[in-house]
């Protein structure tokens, strides 16, 4: 009960949080009016971020079917409670972070948020991609990991970071092709559609938001999602024995 109560209380606040960040000016700003007051090429069209309300729901019932496997052998464990409160506190820093424009601090918590949803990924089954399991982290990891890629970017063009010689368009190109290979990894040894699906979902807006007027990022963009469209129908690799077990 005690780890329920850890999780529901931390996706109550991650949830109240989300929403005054999209709604409420903090800082005389939005979120989104902070983001596209700079001009960054990697920046996906505005319905993309619907994905983000869309996450919340899935989370919200990730939270329930914790209640409702308390007394099962899947229950939630303290690990994962831990790791998921840890992750929705530092996202409630990260917006207060953002708001005022303190952009690598924002982009450290970021990461600290990641790698606390990547922990907590890894701690279930390669096969429970299902909407009590896996599924949902999988959707919040590849959102927030994707935003992490937006944020270096982000901060190359408010710091006035280009350089080495490469155009706002190639770095652009750069990064969208790590943020692509990463998914494809994830695809490939962690058996899973979900991460790789929300990275097209985000490529394909960069694409849209873009509409040609640059050119590079735009074919860039699609091309990404089409190599992860790939990806996700023709990668075939066969599940290890132990991949019904537990992993941490």
């Amino acid at each position: 009960m005690g780890r329920f109560l850890i999780v529901l209380l931390a996706f109550i606040a991650l949830f109240i949080a989300s929403l005054s960040a999209y709604a409420l000016p903090l800082n005389n700003h939005t979120a989104l009016e902070l983001a596209y007051s700079y001009k960054i090429l990697m920046f996906p069209a505005l319905y993309v971020y619907w994905l983000f309300p869309g996450a919340l729901i899935l989370l919200a019932y990730w939270v329930f079917a914790q209640w409702q496997k308390r007394h099962t052998a899947s229950a939630l464990t303290l690990t994962q409670a831990i790791l998921f409160a840890i992750s929705s506190i530092v996202f409630i820093v990260w917006i207060n972070l953002w708001h005022y424009e303190q952009f690598i601090l924002a982009l450290a918590a970021l990461a600290v948020i990641s790698i606390c949803l990547f922990i907590l990924y890894l701690t279930y089954p390669l096969t429970e991609n299902k909407m009590s399991g896996r599924l949902p982290i999988s959707i919040a990891f590849a959102a927030i990991a994707f935003l992490t890629f937006l944020t270096i970017g982000f901060l190359f063009i408010s710091n006035n970071l280009i350089d080495f010689g490469l155009s706002r368009q190639l770095w652009a190109v750069v990064l969208l092709t790590c943020a692509a290979a990463l998914a494809l990894a994830i695809r490939f040894h962690l058996y899973d559609a979900a991460f790789p699906a929300v990275f097209i979902w985000f490529l394909i807006g960069v694409a849209i938001a873009n509409n040609f007027n640059e050119l590079l990022v735009t074919t860039a963009a699609l091309f990404l999602s089409g190599v992860l469209i790939v990806g996700i129908i023709f990668i075939r690799k066969r599940l290890p024995s132990n991949a019904n077990k537990k992993r941490l």
